[in-house]
């Protein structure tokens, strides 16, 4: 899709590429870069009690409420949302929707064995934000985890929660 600025460039001879996956991919967290999820989320609280109680191997953000795991370095992978008090599952979906892909729709909702509910959805554009290797099932799939009783949302990709 086109953008009116990108229109109205080509209109006056000056036209630019794009790359077609920065153009074509909408996340609030998901699937951005490592660089564009810390510029929104920042600034990086190193008081954060999961920083201290992982060594620092989790980064926390927006006053410990996003943790960001060290690992991930081109594309965020997995994050978690902690929330202040304890919410409703409808609640925590409204609260994790901005921060996945807009273009991604919703395969199935599932309980884990811990009485977890996960929905897994699919995102073609995310699947693009990832070497195939990094997708253990279907490229572009992924889950959200709602631990309700544990005050927490997981963000991840892949079937595996």
């Amino acid at each position: 899709m086109i953008g009116f600025k990108h229109r109205i460039l080509m209109a006056i001879g000056l036209v630019i590429s794009l790359p077609a996956a920065a153009a074509s991919f909408e996340s609030g967290g998901l699937g951005m870069a490592r660089s564009e999820f810390i510029s929104k989320y920042g600034p990086e609280d190193k008081q954060c009690a999961l920083t201290k109680q992982t060594g620092g191997l989790y980064s926390c953000f927006k006053a410990g409420r996003v943790e960001l795991p060290l690992m991930d370095t081109k594309n965020v992978s997995d994050f978690q949302l902690v929330w202040p008090r304890a919410l409703s599952l409808e609640e925590s979906r409204a609260l994790a929707t901005p921060y996945i892909p807009s273009d991604s729709r919703k395969v199935k909702t599932y309980l884990t064995d811990y009485g977890s509910t996960v929905d897994l959805y699919h995102s073609a554009s995310l699947a693009k934000r990832f070497a195939a290797k990094s997708w253990h099932d279907k490229p572009g799939e992924f889950i959200v985890i709602y631990s309700v009783k544990n005050r927490k949302t997981i963000v991840g990709i892949n079937n595996n929660p």
